[in-house]
């Protein structure tokens, strides 16, 4: 098959192939095959073993569960709570409201992969989520790269976004690390 807007289109039309990427022990990522496993890997890379974990915006809890795979103390945070079907700690709030009240206390890793872009207030989002990482944490963000060329393209010409099946200009869109030194 080609690489050609019509091919991208009919594959983001026909939705994500039933393939073991898309999940991860039984759990549905909400994701880009592949993208929730590259997250951890960087949670590994950056933080201590053993450190506890936020993963905010959580779906149905297959990265939370994966980085409790290995070895980190992991919490969740969605809105829904019934997304999450694994035995983790989890926290229901709206992120888009003040959620770190609500969070106990200080994370050494913050992931937020995939929801930045469903906020009505980002900056307040990244504010929440300054009160919560630790002296030295990590945040590991990840948002899709609508302004990637084939994206464009056949946006405009079929009037849909192919989503983040069809990025090809950027393997996971934009990834943002931030540590916080103090």
């Amino acid at each position: 098959m080609q690489n050609t807007i019509e091919d991208r289109t009919r594959l983001y039309r026909a939705g994500p192939p039933p393939d073991a990427g898309s999940s991860y022990r039984g759990v549905r990522e909400y994701a880009k095959a592949g993208l929730l496993s590259y997250v951890a890997d960087l949670i590994v890379e950056r933080a201590e073993r053993g450190a506890s974990v936020l993963d905010l915006g959580c779906g149905a809890g297959a990265l939370a569960l994966r980085l409790s795979d290995l070895g980190f103390h992991v919490h969740a945070c969605d809105y829904v709570q019934q997304n999450v079907r694994e035995n983790v700690a989890f926290t229901q709030a709206d992120l888009n409201g003040d959620f770190s009240a609500l969070l106990p206390g200080q994370f050494g890793g913050i992931v937020a992969s995939e929801i930045i872009e469903h906020l009505e207030n980002p900056r307040h989002f990244l504010r929440e989520v300054a009160k919560l990482l630790a002296p030295g944490g990590t945040l590991v963000l990840t948002t899709p790269n609508t302004d990637s060329t084939s994206r464009m393209r056949c946006c405009f010409r079929s009037g849909t976004t192919p989503g983040s099946r069809t990025m090809t200009t950027a393997r996971w869109g934009i990834s943002a690390r931030c540590q916080r030194d103090s």
